[in-house]
């Protein structure tokens, strides 16, 4: 009896190693704080955009002619809430405050603009490197999208959606 149960203590023994080590490599392995998935993306640095203009994006939206890098797919956002900010300036300093849902951490928030004299069509989406390997869970983000100085009335959009004026 003696023996049967040494045999089982050896055995719990090598099946606790067994675990121990494990969980040492793949903590070893998954050790890198750098997160290579998510490239940063700097724009080129440019002139300032002149009054009543649209600005090239500078905190990661990309720029207005190709806003996402080559390769990419672009994808959906939900968007919780947003709202219109105009600074009581002159010229008048507008921004959109947006709180959203990213389909994954990997995806990265995106938009265009385009200003036909009377309406500022925003369009957000996302932006995902289709190599990037990314856990299926919803992200939470908040951003403001820059829409520069503006001394001109415009209706504003968002994705199709009217936000407001000024």
């Amino acid at each position: 009896m003696n023996g049967n149960l040494d045999g089982r203590r050896w055995r719990l023994i090598g099946m606790r190693t067994i675990v121990l080590t494990l969980a040492l490599l793949l903590t070893a392995c998954g050790g890198s704080s750098e997160d290579v998935s998510r490239p940063i993306i700097q724009p080129a640095p440019g002139p300032a955009p002149a009054p009543g203009t649209v600005p090239i994006d500078d905190d990661g939206g990309g720029n207005l002619d190709n806003p996402l890098p080559a390769g990419w797919s672009d994808g959906p956002i939900f968007i919780n809430s947003a709202e219109l900010v105009v600074a009581e300036s002159f010229p008048l300093q507008v921004s959109i405050k947006i709180s959203a849902e990213l389909p994954t951490p990997c995806n990265e928030p995106y938009w265009q603009i385009a200003d036909d004299g009377t309406t500022l069509d925003v369009t957000v989406f996302t932006g995902v490197n289709p190599a990037a390997i990314c856990i299926q869970v919803i992200q939470p983000i908040e951003f403001s999208i820059d829409l520069g100085d503006w001394d001109e009335a415009r209706d504003v959009l968002l994705n199709g959606e009217s936000l407001g004026g000024f």
